[in-house]
């Protein structure tokens, strides 16, 4: 995790992201990479004709170079490797674009982005999740502190997503001090293609400690029987696959990643 993307905007989630990205960095050494979206960088005619008021965006253009300046000299303070890219085409294009050589990429789990401007966090997650050339890691917009070394709790049901996530997620939980690994297969689904034993054998191939615990669903909906488990357990992260498919450039969520990301209380290490 040497190279760390981070959604850098001014919204109610930036300080559980930067508590996220801080440890991350520390831990591994890494750089990050702060992008800012600034949607009124320029106040020329541009698309469809559309003109935002000067006053308008000289006063978000401000908003935004504060902010800066103070995450800057929070960054300066903590004594870790960052740059700082300020960009116009909106966090999803631009995040997915830089992801391609990020070893993660941190957004908020939920709630709004940029409250002023109605960017739902959901979509901006969901997107990364799915279309992110890397995993993510999708953080609760209230997390006061992450300890990634901490304890992991693996999600699993041996689909192509989850063995995804299992494999991207290698750099975290080698370094973690607990592994559980829990397997929760949707209700009427076949055998799954790779066991929660195989799952186990692999990450003891890579040096990985993980004891397979046999979660009781019930009838309750996979996510929360996920969330359930990851409590007891004392997880400080969910490792989870992405579910859902793709329309243009949109993320369509499967419900069980819709509900992890609006529910989860700790982050969740995603990938598609």
């Amino acid at each position: 995790m040497k190279a760390i993307l981070l959604n850098a905007d001014s919204d109610l989630g930036w300080t559980a992201r930067y508590c996220a990205a801080l440890p991350l960095a520390r831990a591994f050494d890494g750089h990050v990479l702060c992008v800012q979206n600034t949607p009124f960088a320029e106040t020329r005619d541009r698309f469809f004709g559309y003109y935002p008021y000067p006053e308008i965006a000289a006063e978000l253009h401000e908003q935004d170079r504060q902010h800066r300046l103070r995450a800057e000299e929070r960054l300066r303070h903590d004594g870790i490797e960052w740059d700082w890219l300020e960009s116009s085409d909106g966090p999803a294009q631009t995040l997915l674009w830089r992801s391609r050589l990020a070893d993660l990429t941190i957004v908020t789990s939920d709630g709004y982005d940029r409250d002023d401007l109605g960017t739902d966090a959901l979509v901006l997650a969901g997107t990364l999740a799915i279309h992110a050339r890397g995993p993510i890691l999708a953080v609760p917009a209230d997390l006061a502190a992450f300890d990634p070394l901490g304890t992991a709790v693996i999600a699993w049901n041996g689909s192509p997503e989850a063995a995804s996530a299992l494999r991207q997620g290698l750099p975290l939980l080698g370094r973690a001090r607990n592994v559980s690994l829990v397997a929760v297969a949707e209700e009427g689904a076949s055998e799954p293609p790779f066991t929660a034993g195989e799952a186990v054998k692999y990450l003891a191939r890579h040096g990985v400690h993980c004891e397979d615990h046999g979660w009781d669903r019930g009838d309750g909906p996979v996510a929360e029987v996920v969330l359930d488990a990851a409590a007891a357990l004392k997880a400080d992260y969910i490792v989870a696959g992405a579910y859902g498919h793709t329309r243009m450039r949109e993320a369509i969520l499967g419900g069980t990643t819709r509900a992890l990301l609006r529910n989860s209380l700790i982050p969740l290490l995603m990938a598609h």
